[in-house]
């Protein structure tokens, strides 16, 4: 065969080859069809979540190749909703109770889901000197819990609500620790019958105790930590 008829038949197998690819042009970007939603990306401003708390979750639609792509508008659900609560349209969720939930976004047919957690607040009033009307009483706190907690924005108030005292920045209490907090701090004290209020930073109640009359020591939990109240010994 001629060195002329071998290159003429390369150059048709190489025109050939290029025909049946379809998709490369030396000269130009690869093409790969106009993009169609794949899948759906679910993402939370927040998790886990304290009782109380809110936070967002956010659909996006993605196409084939993972870029996002214009779509219809997300659709937001919750698997247990007496655990956190999502608004359908807006993806706004608010923590409720303890335990888990599945979030789920979907779009057009196409979903994801995220596992949610919320948490309980493990902080305890644990005792509680009130000091009639002079000054010399407390509250004690206890962290039940085998981590240390951020109690920064909590607030402690007597029987009004409106007589409280918000925990400073940084306010943290120790894996099984304690914080003593004094009576003064609360707006007009505690009275000899009186009460305390424990809340979380998001307004939720989290512990409280009531008394009738001033203890001749304290009012404190028995066992320690974990039992009910009675006047210490």
């Amino acid at each position: 065969m001629s060195r002329v008829s071998r290159s003429c038949l390369i150059a048709v197998a190489a025109a050939a080859l290029t025909a049946a690819c379809g998709s490369y042009s030396p000269t130009g970007p690869q093409s790969y069809g106009p993009p169609v939603l794949t899948s759906v990306r679910l993402s939370l401003a927040a998790n886990p979540l304290q009782i109380g708390k809110s936070t967002v979750a956010s659909a996006t639609a993605l196409d084939q190749f993972g870029a996002p792509i214009a779509s219809g508008a997300p659709a937001y659900e919750s698997t247990t909703p007496t655990v956190a609560t999502v608004n359908p349209t807006t993806g706004e969720i608010l923590a409720i109770a303890a335990g888990t939930t599945i979030i789920g976004g979907t779009i057009n047919g196409k979903a994801a889901q995220v596992l949610v957690r919320v948490l309980a607040a493990p902080i305890l009033i644990n005792e509680v000197k009130p000091d009639g009307n002079a000054t010399g009483g407390w509250v004690e706190l206890f962290n039940p819990t085998d981590a240390d907690v951020d109690v920064s924005a909590w607030l402690l108030t007597s029987s009004n609500v409106f007589h409280s005292v918000t925990l400073p920045p940084g306010t943290t209490i120790a894996a099984r620790g304690y914080l003593a907090i004094n009576e003064t701090k609360i707006p007009f004290g505690l009275g000899a019958a009186d009460a305390v209020h424990l809340f979380n930073p998001f307004g939720v109640g989290i512990d409280e105790f009531a008394w009738t009359a001033d203890p001749p020591t304290s009012f404190g939990r028995c066992p320690d930590g974990t039992g009910e109240f009675l006047i210490t010994a």
